[in-house]
Order: C-alpha cells, then sequence, then structure tokens
C-alpha cells in the first residue's frame, strides 16, 4: 500500500463525476487517443508535464485527455473509477505518467504502478501504459523489467520519443 504524508484521497462523487467528463471529452476525439494520468508532488511539474503531453501529443496527431493529481492515492481511485465507467467493449487507452513521489519512501513510482497492476488483473483490465519522469535511472529501469510490455520510455527533456513510442503503442 502505498504512503503519503498528510494527504487525503478525494471524496467519491467528485472522483466519479471526474471519471465520468474524461470519458465524455475523450468520446469526443477521432483516431489515436488516450486519458494520461500524470502524478507528480511538484505542482509545477504537474502542470508542465500536463501541458506538455496535451499540447505536443495534439501536435503529433494523438488526443491525449490529461488529468494530473498530487496524491497517488487521487490518481489510482480514478483510474478505478473511469474503468468502471469506460465503455467495456472499446475501452479507452489509459497512460500512467509517473514520477518518484515526494515520500520518505523511495521508489513510490513503482509501488503506484504495481497497485494499478495489481487492480487492473483482479478486475480483468488492461494494464495502463507508462511513462516514467523520473531522474533517478534506478527507478526506471526497476519500472522497465517489473512492467517490460507496458513501459513506453522515459520523460526528461525531449518529449519527441515518447510521444513517438506512444504513436505506435495506441
Amino acid at each position: 500500500m502505498i504512503q503519503t504524508p498528510d494527504t487525503n484521497p478525494l471524496p467519491e462523487p467528485d472522483v466519479r463525476s471526474e471519471a465520468h467528463r474524461l470519458v465524455q471529452q475523450l468520446e469526443q476525439i477521432q483516431g489515436k487517443k488516450a486519458l494520461v494520468l500524470v502524478v507528480n508532488s511538484d505542482s509545477r511539474q504537474r502542470d508542465y508535464l500536463s501541458n506538455l503531453f496535451r499540447d505536443k501529443g495534439q501536435e503529433k496527431g494523438l488526443g491525449l485527455v490529461v488529468s494530473a493529481k498530487e496524491n497517488p492515492h487521487d490518481v489510482i481511485n480514478l483510474y478505478k473509477a473511469f474503468r468502471e465507467v469506460d465503455s467495456l467493449g472499446n475501452p479507452n487507452n489509459i497512460v500512467l505518467v509517473v514520477n518518484r513521489v515526494l515520500t520518505p519512501t523511495p521508489g513510490v513510482s513503482v509501488n503506484i504502478a504495481q497497485e494499478i497492476d495489481t487492480i487492473s488483473k483482479g478486475q480483468g483490465w488492461d494494464m495502463p501504459l507508462i511513462v516514467s519522469s523520473s531522474t533517478q535511472d534506478m527507478w526506471n529501469m526497476q519500472m522497465q523489467k517489473q512492467f517490460p510490455n507496458r513501459f513506453v520510455g522515459v520523460y526528461r527533456n525531449d518529449s519527441g520519443p515518447v510521444l513517438d513510442a506512444l504513436q505506435t503503442r495506441l
């Protein structure tokens, strides 16, 4: 279980409402599209990554709807709510963008992915694609090793390679 200091998950009605809104936004997009869930404890990084995926993705012909959260629990709860309201016959793609969230426990990004993987397997859902935004090669390698079929790449300063890889995977 992920431990984060002084954080409270979003209330359930708010999560369900956001999940419905995100599904509706994705329904309006033609072509390659995905929900991008960004989890990062740094608000500037969160905003930067959100804008980057939305804007640069659009330049590459990808319809990326972004939801960014500080709290890993909020991302996990939103993931579950989104999957529950998403189309069963034709579910939307999801991309999880994780960083080593600033907590006393190192490697939290790997823990987030593990928890989402456990939930996905338990519900029969596809695991999201994973992009790491960590500067720590050790965590990136661990993520790639643990999720070789879902790991898209590492975003550092150039979004091109990650978005190109996403374009081929969506």
